[in-house]
């Protein structure tokens, strides 16, 4: 929390010299996402059953798995090893083929979702 209140601290004092009110709270929301606290990443090994109708369907699976805040990242076993992203909500998905983009994406959608719900926007 310290952090973030410094940060605005630092805005306000640069933007309070003849700065308008509304430039100020502008300037503070546009520096929340930057904000928000990075998710950590919990690796853990994840069990399923295949349902993908194709012939291993019904056998169980060991797949790999990152989770952090709700956010799951699945390693699948196929298709050259993508890694799959599913948001808390479970509404956006996301697949690459490179770790760090996925983990990246998450932050971002996390920052998204973390500013909208202090800033009443929609994500």
């Amino acid at each position: 929390m310290t952090d973030m209140r410094d940060n605005i601290a630092r805005i306000v004092a640069d933007e309070k010299n003849g700065g308008d009110p509304y430039d100020i709270a502008d300037a503070v929301i546009a520096a929340l996402p930057d904000m928000v606290a990075p998710l950590v990443w919990d690796y853990g090994p994840f069990r399923t059953t295949d349902d993908d109708n194709g012939p291993m369907e019904g056998q169980i699976r060991n797949l790999h798995s990152w989770r952090s805040g709700g956010y799951i990242i699945i390693r699948q076993a196929r298709d050259g090893g993508l890694y799959l992203m599913r948001t808390p909500d479970g509404k956006d998905q996301l697949a690459h083929c490179v770790l760090s983009e996925v983990e990246a994406a998450a932050q971002a959608h996390h920052a998204a979702a973390v500013v909208a719900a202090l800033t009443g926007s929609k994500q």
